[in-house]
C-alpha cells in the first residue's frame, strides 16, 4: 500500500499481457464449450485432477474471502463503523451474494455484471474527476514514481534494473491472478469463442485495465503514508469529505465486492463440480451443487473470521 500507485501500473502490464495469453491459449484450442477446457486441465488420473482442483477452488475461496477483509477494513476505516459491526456487514453482503449466485448462476451473473460495472465506473469518474481538480503536474510525479525502500534488489543500486525488477516482479503478479482464475478463463474463453471474428478482446483488454489508470489520479489526493502498517483510514481521508463522492464511492465499492466475491464462489463451485464430475462420472449434480455450495461459504467465513480475528 505504501507504495501502490507505481505498483498499480505494474500490474495493469501484467494483467493485459495475462489476457492475452489466455485468448491464445483459447484460440489454438477447439474446444466447443467451456466445461471440455476444464475438463482438459483436470485430465492426468485422480490424483492430478485432486491436486489441480483442490488448488484452483482454494485459490477462489481465499479470494472471496479477501474481499471480505477488504469490504470490512473499508466500512471501518470509510464508514466509520466499529470492527464487530463491519464484520458483520461484510459477513452479511456476502451470505446476500451467496443466494444471489445459488439461484441465479453464472447467467445471473454476467447480467448484473453491466449494472455492477455501471456502478463502478460512476465512483471511478468521480474519485478521477476529484483526484485531478486542483492537482498540479508537480504533485502527481512523485507519487507514481518507485517509493525507495521497498522492492529493492541486495545488490546493484541502478535504478534502470531496479525498475525492471519492479516491473517483473509486479507483472508476475497481475499474471499469476489471471492464471489462478476459473472466472477470468470463462469470460474470455465467451469473447473469443463467440466473437472470432470481431475486436471484442481489446474491448474487453480496456475495460480490465481502465480501473488501474482511473486509481493512479488519487496519489494526488493521498496523504502520505508512513511506513509500517498501513491504516485505511488515510488512504480515504483526503477523498470522502463531500456527500456525493461517499455515496459514489460506498456504491461503487458495493458492486464491486459483490461482482469479485460471486465470481470467486461460483468459480470454486464450478471447479469443484467438474472435480467431482472427472472422479465419479456421475452427471446427476443438482444435490452435489447445494453440498458444495454450502461447503464453499462456510470455508469463506471461517478464514475470513480467522484472519479478521
Amino acid at each position: 500500500f505504501v507504495n501502490w500507485p507505481w505498483h498499480r501500473r505494474l500490474a495493469a502490464c501484467g494483467t493485459v499481457a495475462g489476457l492475452i495469453l489466455i485468448a491464445r491459449v483459447l484460440k489454438k484450442r477447439n474446444d466447443e464449450k467451456y466445461e471440455d477446457f476444464v475438463a482438459s486441465i483436470l485430465k492426468g488420473g485422480q490424483a492430478n485432477a485432486l491436486v489441480i482442483g483442490l488448488l484452483l477452488a482454494g485459490s477462489q475461496c481465499l479470494y472471496a474471502a479477501s474481499e471480505l477483509l477488504i469490504l470490512r477494513e473499508v466500512a471501518r476505516a470509510g464508514l466509520g463503523l466499529r470492527p464487530e459491526d463491519a464484520t458483520i456487514l461484510a459477513m452479511s453482503l456476502g451470505v446476500i451474494g451467496y443466494f444471489y449466485v445459488l439461484f441465479g448462476g453464472y447467467m445471473a451473473l454476467f447480467r448484473t455484471d453491466v449494472l455492477q460495472f455501471s456502478l463502478i465506473s460512476v465512483m471511478a469518474v468521480a474519485l478521477f474527476g476529484f483526484s485531478v481538480q486542483d492537482a498540479s503536474l508537480g504533485s502527481w510525479i512523485p507519487r507514481l514514481l518507485p517509493r525507495p525502500g521497498y522492492w529493492e534488489l541486495p545488490i546493484g543500486s541502478d535504478q534502470r534494473i531496479l525498475f525492471l525488477y519492479q516491473f517483473a516482479v509486479a507483472c508476475v503478479m497481475g499474471l499469476g491472478f489471471l492464471f489462478a482464475s476459473p472466472d477470468v478463463w470463462k469470460r474470455v474463453f465467451i469473447v473469443v469463442r463467440t466473437h472470432r471474428q470481431s475486436s471484442r478482446l481489446p474491448i474487453f483488454i480496456v475495460v480490465g485495465t481502465v480501473p488501474f489508470m482511473l486509481l493512479l489520479p488519487l496519489s494526488a489526493r493521498t496523504p502520505p503514508i508512513p511506513d509500517g502498517i498501513t491504516d485505511a483510514a488515510v488512504l480515504f481521508s483526503g477523498v470522502l469529505r463531500t456527500d456525493g463522492m461517499f455515496v459514489a464511492a460506498a456504491l461503487g465499492l458495493v458492486a464491486s465486492f459483490l461482482s469479485s466475491f460471486d465470481s470467486a464462489l461460483v468459480a470454486s463451485v464450478h471447479v469443484g463440480l467438474m472435480l467431482r464430475r472427472s472422479i465419479s462420472g456421475v452427471r446427476e449434480e443438482m444435490s452435489r451443487f447445494h453440498w458444495i455450495m454450502t461447503s464453499a461459504l462456510l470455508t469463506i467465513g471461517f478464514v475470513f473470521l480467522g484472519l479478521a480475528g
